[in-house]
């Protein structure tokens, strides 16, 4: 009997052991940030945000870590099993949450109410040399910086790659914004082309689904060409047979409800944004803007969206994986 109790003290003894160094190796983040939207011009209004994370430690010490930021849904068990696939293979992970502190849920049920909320790529990039900030003031000492988006985090990839991006945070928070060595776009709207683009020689990977009907993968193949002929480091991978959402938890369906921004592709020169599939001009206002996604966005009525994973929801890690174990170097 005594045996049978000192067992059962040691299993639960370690089973605490477990529990409380799971617990000591995942802990909440808060980052001071802000949120610009369009109220007649481009960014007319900023304001302070408080945002939080999770930071996701491995087994080992590390000195990198990558940034996970979510879609328009918002976060999502996706982006804990991206944490978890990270530490796996050595780096640490912090999953991001942008929308919950700026009132927003679904963003992809209604694009342009909830863009007067804040939710953009744009802010998504600041998001994200914010959490780096904080970051580095880390007792782990982290050093070398990634960031993972899917679909409007892919977006914010773009945008961290934009010298626009860095004078604007130098403006917004009177400091230089910190160095990625790694970033990564997994199914991002790659949409707006700008006449006088340059990027940031950050290496940067675009990973698409190769039949995504809501961004894309196409456009990202292109767009990669187009931010090498300016100054970026940028490589495309397009998964054959894979739809939006390919690493998503959830099944391969058609959404009921999302909007679908497919054929907002468009290119700005000058005062105008040109609507590449019409040639239509919309002037670079807050009131343009609006106007041409009025026009470009489809409802799920006319276009609807297929989403989700077809065999598994881990579809693509190897390839993003691969490519922070390269870019990062070793963890």
């Amino acid at each position: 009997m005594k045996n049978i109790l000192k067992i059962i003290a040691i299993l639960a003894f370690v089973i605490y052991s477990i529990s409380n160094s799971n617990a000591q190796n995942v802990r909440e983040i808060n980052i001071e940030s802000t949120t610009c939207v369009h109220l007649v011009a481009f960014n007319d209004k900023c304001t302070p945000v408080s945002i939080n994370g999770k930071l996701f430690n491995p087994g080992k010490p590390t000195d990198a870590v990558v940034v996970i930021v979510h879609g328009s849904q918002g976060v999502d068990e996706r982006h804990f099993n991206y944490a978890k696939h990270l530490n796996s293979i050595g780096f640490a992970a912090l999953v991001l949450d942008s929308w919950t502190a700026r009132g927003i849920g679904m963003a992809h049920f209604d694009f342009a109410a909830n863009e007067k909320k804040g939710a953009r790529a744009y802010n998504l990039a600041i998001d994200v040399f914010r959490t780096v900030e904080v970051l580095k003031k880390q007792p782990e000492g982290f050093k070398r910086f990634g960031h993972i988006g899917e679909s409007a985090g892919g977006g914010a990839a773009i945008w961290l790659t934009k010298p626009y991006l860095y004078s604007e945070y130098l403006k917004l928070f009177s400091m230089k914004p910190p160095e990625l060595q790694a970033n990564v776009a997994v199914y991002g709207g790659c949409f707006e082309r700008v006449s006088s683009d340059r990027f940031i020689p950050i290496p940067t990977l675009f990973l698409g689904g190769e039949l995504d009907n809501d961004t894309p993968a196409i456009y990202c193949e292109k767009f990669a060409e187009w931010m090498n002929s300016r100054g970026g480091v940028a490589s495309s991978i397009i998964l054959k047979g894979q739809h939006h959402d390919f690493d998503a938890i959830y099944k391969l369906h058609t959404a009921s409800r999302a909007e679908n921004p497919s054929e907002c592709a468009s290119y700005i020169e000058g005062n105008f944004r040109t609507w590449e599939k019409t040639g239509e001009k919309f002037p670079m206002t807050a009131e343009g803007y609006r106007n041409f996604q009025r026009k470009c966005v489809r409802s799920a009525w006319v276009a609807p969206v297929k989403t989700g994973h077809i065999e598994s929801p881990f579809t693509g890690f190897k390839e993003w994986g691969e490519f922070f174990i390269k870019t990062l170097g070793n963890p």
